[in-house]
């Protein structure tokens, strides 16, 4: 009969090493996403007069750009949190819970996640910007404070509703219907006025959301990436003139 062979003695299992990543890959990972908004602008032939079908740019960019963010804010802050020492249920469950998140609230949530870098998270960044007068005036170089970028940037986002809803196209004259939630700013307040309660997004209302949201994510992830001790590279983010 053969021998039965001895039972293994029990091993405690060695945990894994769990590496987080540096926060510029989420950086890097953003800038790229950028690339395709960049290429986008350089189609539009900035001409007077309507654009024709190069008018569908313009809600194109907005789209895009503000897509691009929505993934950013996602990576960038499960890495910080795990970073601080957050479980990945924890991480998961905090995330888990954005739902096409602006930049005030990106900035709100690092604000309260990493209390640290608060002073420069309220102090942020000028951010340049183009503006309108009326609807016959060329848009203008303007400048927008911290404060005026976030709330621009819930007012950009409303225009992203309006768009991702069909509510409008984004190419042409149209009527901007206010927020569902009365304590967001309407989606008009960052377009340009044509008369008779329309409005019009325009290129250079495009490129104005691709400033305040790609320009308002660096002064916030630097802002907390200096607290983690991290520095990070941005020389790759489109300027989007």
């Amino acid at each position: 009969m053969a021998a039965v062979p001895p039972a293994p003695t029990p091993t405690t299992a060695i945990p894994a090493t769990v590496v987080v990543p540096a926060l510029q890959g989420a950086v890097d990972r953003y800038c790229k996403s950028l690339t395709t908004c960049e290429r986008l602008l350089k189609l539009h032939p900035r001409s007077k007069g309507h654009p024709s079908n190069a008018a569908a740019l313009a809600p194109a960019i907005v789209l895009s750009t503000t897509a691009a963010f929505e993934g950013f804010a996602e990576d960038f802050s499960a890495i910080a949190l795990a970073k601080s020492g957050l479980s990945f249920g924890e991480i998961a469950k905090k995330i888990g819970n954005w739902h096409n998140p602006h930049l005030m609230e990106f900035r709100n949530y690092m604000r309260d996640s990493f209390p640290a870098a608060a002073s420069q998270l309220k102090a942020g960044v000028p951010i340049p910007i183009f503006t309108f007068t009326s609807s016959r005036g060329a848009a203008k170089p303007a400048t927008l404070t911290w404060d005026q970028a976030l709330t621009a940037s819930r007012a950009w986002m409303q225009v992203r509703h309006h768009l991702t809803h069909g509510l409008t196209t984004g190419w042409r004259s149209e009527r901007w219907y206010g927020p569902l939630k009365g304590t967001e700013p309407n989606a008009h307040e960052v377009l340009r006025p044509m008369g008779k309660g329309l409005y019009s997004l325009t290129i250079h209302g495009a490129i104005t959301c691709a400033r305040i949201y790609s320009i308002g994510a660096e002064a916030i992830s630097n802002a907390v990436s200096a607290h983690l001790g991290e520095t990070l590279d941005w020389s790759s983010r489109p300027e989007f003139n």
